[in-house]
């Protein structure tokens, strides 16, 4: 091959400078669009990883206090059979939830059932104290644990199904 012909073939490629630009700059945006993609999978992943962990210490702490009062219930049951008589319970304390999640990364009205659960035992031992009290109803504070602990076990099973572990 002729040298005056290796020359004008490597004219030819040369690359000009609006190309040498154009190709930083397309290198540039990929790099970032990649960048972008990676942690947007991994904040994704870290996020799914929480919501489990949520799910997953909620429904223990909802299953162990549905356990509390199938105990209770039971203990009452048993003592009735034997002695004929209903004794006086108190409805167990709510379960501590944690704390060091973000709930926003569970469903809304999930959301909201389990933070008004608290409440709600709150609010089933001032009424089973006061059918108690003043209608005679010595089974109240068993019935309201009885209802308690199968609201319990469905917001643990809500919570289980939410990340596929039904």
């Amino acid at each position: 091959m002729d040298i005056t012909k290796q020359g004008r073939e490597l004219d030819l490629q040369m690359w000009t400078s609006d190309k040498v630009v154009g190709a930083v700059i397309a290198t540039g945006i990929i790099s970032a669009s990649f960048r972008e993609l990676i942690e947007f999978v991994k904040g994704h992943r870290k996020k799914r990883r929480e919501a489990r962990y949520l799910s997953v210490s909620a429904a223990v702490a909802l299953e162990a206090f549905a356990i509390e009062c199938k105990d209770l219930v039971d203990m009452m049951e048993a003592n009735y059979e034997q002695y004929q008589a209903v004794g006086s319970i108190n409805i167990p304390s709510p379960p501590k939830l944690p704390t060091d999640c973000d709930w926003r990364l569970i469903d809304m009205t999930l959301m909201n059932e389990l933070l008004s659960f608290e409440n709600g035992v709150r609010q089933a031992q001032a009424g089973a104290e006061f059918s108690a009290h003043f209608e005679g109803n010595t089974w109240s504070h068993v019935s309201a644990v009885s209802e308690l602990m199968e609201k319990a076990q469905g917001l643990a099973a809500q919570l289980r199904a939410n990340i596929g572990l039904s």
